[in-house]
């Protein structure tokens, strides 16, 4: 917490930096409702996914091939798949590592949050964002994530003088006004 952060039961002034650990985690947190599957969920989906690619393959190999071409078109499917997954992942770790950087270029994170929305500001931005534009507002280890449409806003529990809990209670409290 620093000293020139103050809030009353009104308004939240906040300035504060987010540590590189803490940034990361609340980036690739899962949004609220769109978790990835679980267990059985995940099993079948799988299952079925696997059962119509390879129905399609054996399908299509039939249709303008013989069974010779089976083995072939299955390995280049998986190496497709393969390559597909490799690159998604690759400009996913690429696309948070520029978060990252980002998060350590640029000035402190200035927030300013009343009945009225959110205004964040940091180095050459100013966003004004109404509680309706907010999607969901979430704790997780060590900070308040705040879901709107475009972007997820950080407030780490150090930032704030009162407890985390209570913070984001005002804050849910505003945004369901």
């Amino acid at each position: 917490m620093t000293p020139d952060n103050t809030s009353r039961s009104d308004r939240f002034e906040l300035e504060f930096d987010i540590p590189p650990d803490l940034y990361k985690r609340a980036i690739t947190k899962p949004i609220p409702g769109r978790e990835p599957p679980q267990g059985a969920r995940l099993a079948f989906r799988v299952a079925l996914t696997i059962t119509l690619m390879t129905g399609s393959i054996v399908c299509f190999c039939l249709a303008f091939f013989d069974w010779g071409a089976l083995a072939p078109m299955g390995f280049g499917f998986a190496l497709g798949a393969a390559i597909v997954l490799g690159v998604w992942w690759r400009q996913h770790r690429s696309l948070v590592g520029v978060h990252m950087d980002v998060n350590k270029r640029v000035d402190r994170h200035r927030y300013s949050i009343d009945a009225g929305g959110i205004i964040a500001a940091r180095d050459h931005i100013r966003s004004e964002i109404a509680w309706p534009f907010v999607n969901a507002i979430q704790g997780i280890d060590g900070a308040t994530l705040i879901e709107v449409q475009t972007a997820r806003l950080i407030v780490p529990d150090a930032a704030v003088d009162i407890a985390p809990d209570a913070f984001r209670a005002q804050l849910t409290e505003w945004w369901r006004a």
